[in-house]
């Protein structure tokens, strides 16, 4: 696993889609066990499962770059922090928030990342991609509000609202300095870095949850979730995501986090046997333009 995997843009567009389903997939198994899985400890223990599970492959990778990794531990430390921390903290925000403004909140994210990369002089966007990140966002919100605009006046904000806004930016922030990672280092090998850092860096969070909330039960419901989490979500999912942020920058990559809630809606009409309304064909439509007119509108690479 010591070799760079270095895609091409549409190899990284696809990455990046299958990570959204992924993710996605993740959504239906995290909420159909919320009752019985404590919220920071279903992030600390896919995460630090998910790693756990790469080292026999990559622990020579890590021997060889052992001097890198302590040159850029407080890399590693940010990323891993911002990353595990902010999905400790989505899986919080949904027992006290609606999912419906989890859905309009964490649609900020590519326009987040996007700004932020502007300013930050790391990436160029034209008009048409401004307008590709409008497009995706108004369908988002088209979804979210079941193309009811009049959804909006109702919507009051709460503890649950303020954590996923927080979430959102550290998620933004993760994809902004991703390509702080050493680029010798191969892919998995700074996904297992990233994964434990981030796992020390909830630590104290889950031993305070364990002790004076509720402790984590080990069941086979709770370690067959967290299993299947570990594996598609810490490892195959964000193995992709890098790769996807790597190879394309992260105003392109944010975009795709647009798919997020389209494919959820779609996992819901099929598994869920919930309908299919118009709403869901305008708004997916949006997304797809959006993200078309973003990969497609000539921006420069990043600087």
């Amino acid at each position: 696993m010591s070799g760079a995997f270095n895609p091409s843009p549409r190899v990284a567009y696809l990455c990046l889609t299958g990570t959204m389903l992924m993710w996605s997939m993740g959504v239906v198994i995290a909420r159909g066990t919320h009752e019985i899985i404590p919220p920071v400890g279903l992030a600390f223990w896919r995460w630090f499962g998910g790693v756990m599970l790469l080292l026999p492959f990559v622990w020579r990778d890590l021997v060889r770059h052992w001097p890198a990794i302590v040159a850029n531990k407080w890399v590693f430390l940010l990323l891993g922090g911002l990353m595990v921390s902010s999905g400790a903290g989505m899986h919080v925000a949904v027992n006290y928030t609606t999912a419906i403004n989890t859905v309009l909140v964490n649609a900020a994210q590519p326009a987040v990342t996007a700004v932020a990369a502007y300013l930050l002089g790391r990436d160029r966007l034209s008009p048409w991609q401004w307008l590709g990140i409008a497009a995706a966002t108004g369908g988002i919100m088209i979804m979210a509000c079941q193309g009811d605009w009049q959804v909006l006046a109702t919507f009051g904000f709460n503890t649950g609202d303020i954590i996923i806004f927080i979430a959102t930016f550290g998620f933004a922030a993760y994809a902004l300095n991703i390509h702080r990672v050493p680029g010798e280092m191969g892919l998995f090998a700074s996904l297992f870095v990233i994964g434990i850092a981030g796992s020390l860096v909830v630590l104290p969070a889950y031993i305070y949850e364990s002790i004076w909330v509720r402790p984590m039960p080990f069941t086979w419901a709770s370690v067959s979730a967290i299993s299947t989490l570990a594996v598609f979500m810490t490892v195959l999912s964000m193995f992709l995501w890098n790769a996807g942020n790597r190879a394309i920058g992260p105003s392109r990559a944010g975009i795709f986090v647009n798919l997020f809630p389209v494919f959820v809606a779609a996992m819901a009409i099929v598994f869920l046997d919930e309908e299919l309304h118009l709403y869901h064909l305008a708004g997916a439509a949006c997304v797809c333009l959006g993200i078309t007119l973003v990969v497609t509108g000539g921006a420069k690479r990043p600087a």
